[in-house]
């Protein structure tokens, strides 16, 4: 099954990536990352106001949440 992540707030400071993006997840991998991905085929999820971050466990997103006042979302990716 794939996941398609639309419309959050990547960060990523190994690749100095800070900007809206989209994220598609197949088979626990991403295959693709970038502004807009169209994927018929995959459940969708929308993280408009959201911020998106590698490696991140939920108590390092509640502490992100209270520095950048933006709302977190964890997504295991043990699908």
């Amino acid at each position: 099954m794939k996941l398609l992540i639309k419309n959050g707030r990547v960060i990523d400071p190994s690749s100095h990536t800070d900007e809206t993006l989209d994220i598609l997840i197949d088979k626990k991998k991403i295959i693709d990352i970038k502004p807009k991905i169209n994927s018929k085929d995959a459940h969708i999820i929308d993280a408009s106001r959201l911020v998106v971050t590698p490696g991140f466990t939920t108590i390092s997103a509640n502490c992100l949440r209270v520095v950048s006042k933006a709302p977190a979302l964890t997504i295991p990716l043990l699908l």
